[in-house]
């Protein structure tokens, strides 16, 4: 029986491994054909020399990942490595020389050790594999003391064996004394070795159950050792992802650093494209001017050849031109007042201009200046925290060495441990679903700066799109400037030919009045002469003749005056084109100033989304933070339960012993530290309670932001169908540009090829004239009959009468014209209304932002740190950017006004013309006998004007679509800063949120 009992309990007793394999992990990355080897300092890995160490193997599928196995010697030794690369173009090794040895412990039979990347320092993390044959998993090992414990526990558990074992034997051979003195001495000496007998199997079970017990606390220690592995593997997981977001965000932020640089290069290069315009304006104004002053000749021309009109005219006559010549000089005098006005707007807007870029430049280098000091201070906090790091890995080691000390504790603490583990199996639950919330989190944070950088491609775009439309625009103005210096010259030609024409009418006028002279003479001659029978004949055949001639005068003179006319509707026409020119001078120059409206709205856009990421940079490393408080409150916990197993080994020990406490003392000692471990688990219980209040919240915030995103994606979305629709608008209206430009050059070609067939026509009625004078010599001597004359003179009245009739169509047109004109003035009244709601909506965002800013002031103000007062200084700055943007548009309204008054005044005065003309008809209807042949003509150019203003009126129509397109793309950057106000407030309110977590957690761990 004896000898039974000994075989079972050397089957109890298990051999420690004598070897153990490790499978080493680390992840490079390394040129074609480069090697990775492992080198130690132990002979299984070279003993430092490179040329014995062992080589790493990777794949397709694992790769930049490497791996090997190794045998080691189970001795309680600790191995120093490292690893090296070997490089295959020069044959040579790089060792991981910016950090410490890598050290190890092997223990157990078989683990794995992933030591993250080449050259790179963090705490190893090992893990036990799992047995052949579908074993249990062991216990994971994450450090030199939790091993050192380990193998303490096994020595232990060996020495009990071989005690149980020697007992064993000792008891064997106690059993075989008793037999011997049974047989020697009888049932006495049989008594006494009985006895014997019994105190060493007391001794013997006594060690078993003490064997059984630290066997069961071994298991125990075992389960809690991988707990606290799993949970410091989860939670250097969770650090490391941390670090690679930080990195993420730098990287980010220097993106973005790099993207400011290049806007202010654009920006630098748009302020050099305004100089230009500007020098290209102040040549337009100087030609301008230099156009003024040809003008001003000129008239003072056509003054003193309608001073010599004057003395040909009556004094009725006389009054009427003075009044047009005045009313003339008053309009030039006009002209002049509005170009130098117009000079004078386009110096202070390039003044604005500049000031808007020099404030620009400084908000740039001051953001660029607080963006290098929030990446010093990371740089700064991420050295403290990994020298942080550092201590508390120093201090688990201690922690860790102070636990290998202790042993067991009594069955009633360990009924408390056990609720404390649930406890904490709970919490590490609730810390798994802060780390969830984290990462979504941090995946919606990403998704932000993703939309952020979209965002920032969307601004250089349209800055692109800006650029070209600058571009066109320089191309039409020299477009217009070319066809304004064709023009003037031009109508250089035609005054030119318009003075020869005057001159050769006033010499017709003047022959005309002696003809007529001549026959009245002729007439009161034919009287007297009329009762000669026999020279009747002859005069009235001689008054035929010269009523055939007079009725070629009068039609070359009508032609005359038809070319006259024509010359003066196509100055008309040049002075239209003018104006068309200038037009579009203002158009250019609003456009311009829209443009750079958008380009300081872009601005203020990159400036609050630079915000926007420091300030995400900022709630990432409080999460960190936080992060790092709940792992020291772990392991204060931790130690607190290494301690209370410490003491209860001691008092196991003490009781395995025999030993009585001598006093009371250590007893309540112990039971103060129950009742305090209990008080600091309701303690952690209330904190996760508060906890998971908290990340309910930041669940809430979490689903909002998620819907914020996909409002500013359909934004951008809507932003681009903007855009595109605005592009095709612009090709439209170049095409119809161009078209006209063509349209203009064919008409000018037909004016001066008319221009040249009319001097052909006036050389061939020079020589009509001439044979008329020939004539008129000859018809001197024969006027006696010329008694019909009379009858001529009511068709003469006839004709009059028609040609007054075609004199008050023209009124009619000339009416319309009026109308139209009303029309344009209502139109510019619309514009008014819509600029005067756009200033009220303005004041309102002013009105709502400065209410905001209230509000953050009241929110804030327990609040004192810098990056709020920054922020709220940048609310500031974009209140009165806005504020600035309201006087510009009341200013801009005010010049809309005096532009409209200046429109109705002169369309009252158009209105006193028409009054005068209709006067002027009234007065002169005797004198409109010459002008019977020019009514179809003037209809024929009334409708050719009548095309040009209708396709004028397209022309406005299309310019106020753009307008209007472009005031809804303001209205639309108006609003999305409203909502990106709003979406800072919000993150403002979160941060306080935060920050009063942190509060709470402090005085929690306090």
């Amino acid at each position: 029986s004896g000898s039974k009992q000994q075989q079972d309990h050397q089957l109890t007793v298990k051999d420690s491994p004598s070897t153990a394999s490790v499978s080493f992990q680390i992840q490079v990355e390394t040129q074609f054909g480069d090697e990775v080897y492992i080198c130690g300092s132990c002979p299984e890995l070279g003993s430092w020399v490179p040329a014995f160490s062992k080589k790493l193997m990777t794949n397709k599928e694992i790769y930049p990942i490497w791996f090997t196995d190794v045998q080691f010697p189970v001795d309680g030794n600790t191995i120093k490595y490292k690893y090296l690369i070997r490089h295959a173009t020069q044959d040579e090794w790089t060792w991981e020389e910016s950090i410490h040895d890598r050290e190890i412990l092997p223990i157990g039979e078989a683990f794995s050790v992933n030591d993250g990347r080449f050259n790179v320092a963090r705490r190893q993390i090992t893990f036990q594999k799992l047995r052949q044959g579908g074993a249990e998993s062991q216990i994971p090992i994450d450090d030199k003391s939790i091993k050192s414990q380990i193998l303490t526990l096994e020595k232990k558990n060996a020495a009990l064996e071989a005690d149980i074992s020697e007992l064993q034997k000792k008891h064997s051979l106690a059993l075989q004394e008793v037999e011997a003195l049974r047989a020697q001495s009888g049932e006495e000496g049989a008594e006494v070795a009985l006895g014997l007998l019994t105190k060493v199997q007391s001794q013997l079970s006594s060690l078993e159950t003490a064997r059984s017990a630290i066997e069961k606390r071994t298991a125990e220690a075992k389960m809690q050792i991988r707990t606290l592995n799993e949970s410091a593997i989860e939670s250097k997981i969770a650090y490391e992802k941390y670090d690679e977001e930080i990195n993420a965000t730098k990287a980010d932020c220097d993106m973005l650093a790099t993207e400011f640089v290049e806007l202010q290069h654009a920006l630098k290069k748009v302020v050099e494209d305004v100089m230009m315009k500007r020098e290209a304006l102040q040549k337009i104004e100087e030609q301008d001017k230099q156009a003024g002053q040809e003008l001003r000749m000129e008239v003072i021309k056509i003054g003193e050849r309608i001073n010599n009109i004057e003395v040909q005219l009556d004094d009725a006559g006389r009054e009427e031109l003075k009044h047009k010549v005045s009313d003339l000089e008053l309009q030039v005098k006009e002209a002049e007042s509005e170009q130098q006005k117009r000079s004078d707007q386009q110096q202070k807007n390039i003044d604005k201009l500049k000031k808007m870029h020099e404030d620009f430049q400084s908000n740039m280098e001051a953001q660029l200046s607080k963006i290098a000091s929030e990446e010093k201070a990371a740089e700064i906090n991420l050295r403290d925290i990994e020298t942080e790091m550092e201590k508390v890995a120093k201090e688990l080691d201690e922690l860790q060495l102070k636990h290998a000390r202790a042993n067991n504790r009594t069955s009633d603490l360990v009924r408390s441990i056990e609720d404390l583990r649930d406890k904490l199996e709970e919490q590490q639950k609730e810390e798994a679903n802060l780390d969830q919330s984290m990462k979504s989190r941090k995946s919606e944070a990403q998704k932000d700066i993703e939309d952020l950088s979209r965002r920032l491609k969307s601004s250089e775009e349209e800055l692109a799109l800006l650029k070209l439309e600058e571009q066109k625009n320089v191309a039409k103005k020299r477009q217009s400037e070319q066809t304004l210096l064709h023009l003037k010259g031009q109508i250089l030609g035609i005054t030119r030919y318009f003075e020869r024409t005057v001159n050769k009418s006033q010499t017709l006028e003047t022959e005309v009045q002696r003809l007529q002279q001549d026959i009245v003479s002729l007439e009161c001659k034919a009287r007297d002469m009329y009762n000669q029978s026999s020279r009747i004949q002859k005069f009235e055949a001689d008054k035929l003749k010269l009523s055939v001639m007079l009725a070629d005068a009068q039609t070359t003179h009508d032609e005359l005056n038809h070319e006259f006319l024509q010359l003066k509707s196509r100055l008309n026409e040049s002075e239209a084109k003018l104006l068309e020119v200038e037009k579009n001078k203002t158009m250019e120059t609003t456009q311009l100033n829209e443009t750079k409206v958008l380009l300081s709205l872009r601005k203020q856009n990159v400036s609050w989304l630079s915000g926007n990421v420091s300030q995400k940079i900022e709630q990432l490393q409080e999460k960190k933070y936080l992060l790092d408080s709940i792992n020291i409150e772990h392991d204060s916990l931790h130690q607190k339960i290494m301690e209370v197993q410490k003491q209860n080994a001691q008092m196991t020990e003490k009781a395995s012993k025999g030993e009585v406490p001598k006093n009371l003392e250590e007893i309540k000692e112990l039971t103060d530290e129950i009742n305090e471990m209990e008080t600091l688990c309701k303690d952690l219980a209330n904190q996760l309670g508060r906890v998971w209040e908290d990340t309910e919240q930041l669940n809430a915030t979490i689903i909002r932001e998620k819907q914020r995103g996909e409002r500013r994606v359909q934004e951008i979305k809507d932003r681009i169908r903007l855009q595109e629709d605005y592009v095709h608008l612009n090709a439209h209206s170049f095409s119809r540009l161009q078209a006209d430009n063509t349209r203009l050059k064919r008409e000018l070609d037909g004016s001066t090829m008319e221009l040249e067939h009319g001097d052909k026509q006036l050389e061939a009625e020079l020589k009509k004239k001439e044979e008329l004078d020939y004539e008129r010599q000859k018809a001197l001597n024969r006027a006696i009959a010329l008694g019909r004359s009379a009858e001529q003179g009511r068709e003469v009245l006839l004709q009059i009468q028609e040609a007054l009739k075609m004199e008050q169509q023209v009124l009619d047109i000339v009416k319309k014209d009026l109308e139209k004109a009303r029309l344009k003035t209502s139109r510019a009244q619309r514009n008014l209304q819509e600029f005067e709601q756009k200033r009220e909506h303005l004041d309102f965002m002013v009105h709502r932002a400065q209410l905001e800013r209230d509000q953050t002031k009241e929110k804030f103000e327990s609040i004192r740190y810098v990056e709020t007062c920054q922020l709220i200084a940048n609310l500031t700055l974009n209140l009165k950017q806005s504020e600035e943007k309201s006087l510009k548009l009341a200013e801009e309204l005010e010049e809309l006004q005096v532009k409209h008054d200046k429109e109705q005044q002169e369309f009252d005065m158009h209105e006193e013309e028409y009054r005068r003309v209709s006067r002027e008809n009234q007065k002169l209807e005797q004198e409109i006998n010459r002008y019977q042949s020019e009514a179809d003509d003037v209809e024929s150019h009334s409708t050719s004007l009548l095309m040009q203003l209708d396709n004028l009126s397209k022309e406005e129509l299309e310019l106020g679509s753009k307008l209007s397109a472009m005031e809804k793309k303001l209205a639309h950057l108006d609003a999305k800063n409203g909502y990106l106000e709003s979406e800072a407030g919000l993150l403002r309110k979160e941060v306080a949120q935060l920050e009063e977590l942190k509060q709470k957690k402090s005085s929690g761990a306090r």
